[in-house]
């Protein structure tokens, strides 16, 4: 179904202009912010021209609904590969709860000007936030799928509540630096590694894992799973 107010592409090269479209507003909006980017300068970075721009997409609400529907359709993609059960294989609660806040992270400091786009329209239009909501979802299936597996590690009476509660807990933080930066009060100026490491501690926390987070442990978590746990012609 085409979302309200962009046209659909009925040919390959024009399925490809959409695409240059949406990967320039993408990066504009981490650049400076989706408030501060204007049509034109998407028009500039996507090799478009300011009419073909409008003939596709009413206004910049319009686009902004688009590159949202794609964001949200890759990055459930990315949540089903990347958590899939036998990545892991051999791998601690503790590796695995790690590498999946550290992927939130990183994706905060990178996009942040995008995140911030989504969140502030999400505040008044459901369709943003159903769409938030299932991706936050989904990477607690995944995550609570991976944790049970692993129950004879943890000493919590609800494993499920706990690591539903600690993704909504590590997406909350990153709203909140996308809107904000980074606020005295929540974590400070910490960088991302630091970030990563002080939240995953919490969400193994509300797991019953109340020991510290080893740093080498932290480092090979960050860096997904290794190829050893990866099945022959699997995702990478």
């Amino acid at each position: 179904m085409t979302p309200a107010g962009l046209r659909a592409p009925r040919q390959a090269r024009s399925a490809a202009s959409l695409e240059r479209i949406l990967d320039a507003t993408e990066a504009l909006a981490a650049e400076k912010g989706f408030e501060a980017t204007t049509m034109a300068d998407i028009a500039r970075r996507g090799r478009s021209s300011i009419g073909a721009l409008y003939a596709r997409f009413r206004d910049k609400d319009a686009l902004l609904e688009h590159v949202h529907r794609r964001f949200c359709a890759r990055a459930l993609a990315e949540i089903e590969a990347g958590l899939a059960p036998e990545r892991w294989a051999g791998r601690s609660v503790r590796e695995v709860v790690a590498a999946a806040v550290a992927a939130l992270v990183r994706a905060d400091a990178a996009r942040a000007g995008l995140v911030r786009a989504f969140v502030v329209r999400g505040a008044t239009d459901e369709a943003f936030t159903r769409r938030a909501s299932e991706m936050g979802r989904a990477t607690a299936r995944r995550l609570t799928a991976l944790v049970l597996a692993r129950r004879d590690e943890l000493d919590c009476p609800d494993p499920p509540s706990a690591v539903e509660f600690g993704v909504w807990l590590v997406l909350a933080h990153v709203d909140q630096r996308a809107l904000f930066g980074p606020v005295p009060t929540t974590l400070r100026a910490r960088g991302e590694a630091e970030r990563a490491r002080e939240l995953t501690r919490a969400v193994l926390a509300l797991l019953g894992l109340r020991d510290e987070v080893p740093e080498r442990t932290q480092r090979r978590a960050a860096a997904g799973p290794s190829r050893r746990a990866r099945k022959p012609g699997g995702s990478r």
